[in-house]
This record gives structure tokens, sequence and C-alpha cells, in this order.
């Protein structure tokens, strides 16, 4: 018998959303704490992940076991 070490398409999907997530958002937002103070700059990036997942709320592992801010704002069964 032997293992399947593929990683699979649903999680290649959610590791290239999180990759752009941190080119498109968190990187200009680094350059930002050159004349902004941290807070404001956290502040800022938070809401805009709070408005739209970058994972889905169904993602199995530690989110899925009340670790992560999604399973906070879905409910404890994980539904919207």
């Amino acid at each position: 018998m032997s293992i399947d070490f593929e990683v699979p398409a649903e999680a290649k999907a959610i590791r290239e959303k999180v990759r752009q997530w941190v080119h498109d958002e968190c990187i200009p937002a680094e350059k930002e704490l050159d004349t902004k103070p941290l807070e404001e700059v956290l502040g800022k990036l938070r809401k805009k992940a709070r408005a739209g997942p970058v994972v889905p709320i169904r993602a199995e592992g530690i989110w899925r076991h009340g670790a992560g801010p999604a399973r906070q704002r879905a409910g404890a069964d994980g539904a919207r």
C-alpha cells in the first residue's frame, strides 16, 4: 500500500489565494509602516480580511476545530 503525498487541488487553490493576498495586501501594507502606526495598518488589513475569507469556512484542520476567526464568525458548525 502506498501513501499519496499529492497536495489536493482545493489545498493548492487555497495556497494560491493566500499567496496572492500576501502579495496584493500584506506587502504593500508593510511599506506603510514607515509612516503609519502598526495598529492603523493592521486595522485596515483585518477589516479587508474579515470582509471576505481567503480560506473557505469549511476548511479542515486546525481552523475547523476552533482555532481560527472564521469559526467564531460562522458559528460552531461552520455554517454561515
